[in-house]
């Protein structure tokens, strides 16, 4: 189990150091500018914490908050979610919680689903893809992969389309430009839709890539630029006025020579239309930052420490220390989730989740695991989704046969692990008891 989390620990490093590599937009105009002053009080009583959204500007995510997850948000009544085919075609099916099922997002429940006359098929999800509701629609897009145009045509062209609920009356609302990729995590406040794009540029005769924060209308599909990011810059978080990001860059000029990579969370402010520095810290701190709510919340294991922050203020509201339970030989934070008050994650030394209440700065353990098939390691059981009271959570995974249709449009058949998903309610999730409402698959 060391073993293969090092190994993607040495990923991690690698992809870091590329991203760095890249020439960066000027940095002194990002630090030299600072987040409005907002309407919540910097006197907020931490416990407070779950209740502070705003409701004026109810931006959020409607991604996973870590890039090119198979995970989204789903809404009070159900999940969306995308299944990859034998190729770059895919799936659309649909968690309903009411009944319990996992269906072909299809009008046709009997009726072959991997023909472009279905609601649920998808002829390409080329670079990744990933299905979210926002109100009452339902979003479909594709990051694209423009170096297969010639392959491809224009489905490997990024893509946005729009649909109701059911699947249908899809519409596409946006196509990339030649040189586009969609960075997957994305935000809304119900009327706009707000992603990275990563543009492949010409400048002085070199191609170079720069990344953008762009805006879009929901409704008519409408974009806009609004800043020019770093070129490491992926969206974590949204919150009351701000889109907050991380980015990774190289410290030149050391003392010893060598490029010293650092990481850093600043923020798009509505009001200002500027960008800020929120904090930033050394990869030799192995650190990690999600939102919740108005709040930065920050683990690092070089401190033990977890530092809840107010975004309104910019000030650090509480400190919370690890608690002596957390291995000391942890080498990265696995399988982290900031849900419901509270912020967890993995120690697969003592093979649980450490759980902070944000509240309270109480610390638990929830001790839900499987054995993963492929991995061969210990998991923790994963949140996907919530509702009120529930979440959506992965409890297994197994390795099955599943029907596909290739680039030809041939169905062919292929084993495939996949999550076993079940609803569980939120207190027995944290109490680490089992109650499982298994959710049943539909093929």
């Amino acid at each position: 189990m060391k073993k293969t989390l090092k190994s993607s620990i040495a990923v991690t490093l690698i992809f870091a150091f590329l991203l760095s590599a890249c020439k960066e937009t000027p940095r002194e105009q990002i630090r030299s500018s600072t987040i409005p002053s907002s309407k919540i009080s910097s006197e907020q009583n931490i416990s407070d914490i779950s209740e502070s959204v705003s409701s004026e500007n109810p931006i959020r995510l409607v991604t996973h908050d870590v890039e090119f997850s198979d995970r989204t948000t789903g809404n009070e009544n159900g999940y969306y979610y995308l299944e990859k085919g034998d190729g770059v075609s895919a799936n659309l099916r649909y968690i309903d919680y009411a009944s319990g099922q996992d269906i072909f997002l299809s009008s046709r429940p009997e009726g072959n689903h991997f023909t472009p006359e279905d609601e649920s098929y998808v002829s390409s999800i080329a670079g990744f893809g990933e299905a979210f509701p926002i109100g009452n629609a339902l979003y479909l897009v594709r990051s694209g992969a423009p170096s297969y145009k010639d392959l491809l045509g224009q489905d490997a062209m990024a893509a946005i389309f729009r649909m109701d609920l059911n699947g249908s009356q899809r519409t596409q609302i946006y196509t990339g430009m030649a040189n586009e990729v969609l960075q997957s995590t994305m935000a809304s406040d119900g009327k706009s839709l707000f992603w990275v794009s990563q543009r492949t540029e010409m400048e002085n005769d070199s191609s170079i890539q720069k990344r953008y924060l762009v805006q879009m209308d929901i409704q008519t599909g409408e974009t806009k630029d609004l800043s020019e990011l770093t070129n490491s810059s992926w969206l974590i978080g949204a919150a009351d006025g701000v889109l907050i990001f991380h980015s990774i860059y190289a410290e030149t000029g050391t003392a010893t020579g060598i490029p010293e990579m650092t990481h850093e969370i600043f923020a798009y402010s509505f009001e200002t239309e500027a960008l800020s520095v929120l904090q930033t810290w050394p990869q030799q701190e192995t650190a990690s930052t999600h939102v919740f709510n108005n709040s930065l919340v920050t683990a690092s294991l070089l401190s033990r420490t977890v530092i809840v922050r107010e975004l309104s203020s910019e000030q650090n509201l509480v400190t919370y220390q690890f608690p002596d339970s957390v291995s000391e030989d942890l080498s990265g934070f696995w399988f982290e989730t900031c849900r419901d008050g509270r912020y967890a994650f993995w120690d697969y030394f003592a093979e649980q989740l450490h759980v902070l209440n944000l509240s309270t700065g109480e610390w638990n353990s929830v001790t839900l695991t499987y054995d993963d098939p492929d991995k061969l390691e210990l998991r923790p059981v994963e949140i996907y989704a919530e509702n009120t009271t529930q979440f959506l959570v992965c409890y297994d995974k197994e390795i099955v046969e599943r029907h596909y249709s290739n680039l030809e449009g041939t169905i062919s058949t292929l084993q495939r692990t996949q999550p076993c998903f079940a609803l569980i309610d939120k207190e027995d999730y944290w109490n680490s008891i089992p109650n499982y409402q298994v959710i049943v698959f539909n093929e």
